[in-house]
């Protein structure tokens, strides 16, 4: 009982702290809108642009939050892998990075294994886990960012990767990010959007079985993070 009400504390504190970092692309994204709507017939086409990118990126930024919360809710109440089943990596994360990258950039290189990779997990949980990698590789990118994906097979261990680059304004943070890690991250009176994916890539990895690291090249400014997980062997044994 009383961890049951500690965990619904951690909850209300944590929704209570995310309010400003969704009230500020919801407030990007009404303003960008709101210009457009008036000053549309004045603008030139670059402006345009620019304000329709920005709207985009500030939508990006809140579907990735609203994805990494949902993934930790999920988690959280053992409903992840509802539809479990066994899925063939290499063509689901080809798939998810072709048609929903929700990165700061284009998608970059992609490397995938020669072989197949099976495991027995709902596709959601991947996506989830891959959006969530992204948007936090999102938040610490340069503008032109193009995050890189790479999926090896060693033995039974099956390692996901996404090196991306960082601002160079963005090392301080990151290291503050990572030195913070730990199981009051959450609740952290100012709580941002790169720890709430973090927590959810924690919470998603855990609930596979895997390992989750993170490497920061602050010297290179490169951020990567890596999942590994344990493979099935077959489809035939995993049904």
């Amino acid at each position: 009982m009383d961890e049951d009400i500690e965990r619904l504390r951690e909850y209300a504190l944590l929704i209570s702290n995310l309010l400003h970092d969704l009230r500020t692309p919801l407030g990007s994204i009404a303003g960008g809108a709101s210009v457009l709507d008036q000053y549309s017939d004045k603008l030139d086409e670059a402006a345009k642009s620019r304000i329709c990118d920005g709207i985009m990126e500030q939508t990006r930024r809140l579907d990735s939050l609203f994805t990494a919360l949902a993934a930790l809710a999920r988690a959280r109440t053992g409903t992840l892998q509802r539809e479990a089943r066994s899925v063939e990596l290499n063509e689901l994360l080809r798939g998810l990075w072709a048609v929903d990258p929700n990165s700061g950039g284009s998608p970059g290189d992609t490397s995938l294994s020669r072989e197949e990779v099976f495991l027995f997990t709902d596709p959601a949980v991947i996506r989830v886990l891959l959006t969530s990698m992204l948007g936090l590789a999102a938040f610490f990118a340069p503008g032109n960012g193009r995050p890189a994906l790479s999926l090896a097979l060693d033995g039974e261990t099956v390692t996901i990767a996404i090196e991306s680059a960082t601002r160079d304004d963005g090392h301080i943070r990151l290291r503050k990010m990572l030195e913070g890690r730990g199981p009051g991250a959450m609740t952290h009176p100012e709580p941002k959007a790169d720890a709430i994916s973090l927590a959810a890539i924690l919470e998603v990895v855990h609930s596979l079985g895997g390992e989750f690291d993170i490497l920061h090249d602050e010297a290179g400014r490169r951020l990567r993070q890596t999942v590994s997980l344990k493979t099935t062997d077959n489809p035939d044994r995993a049904g």
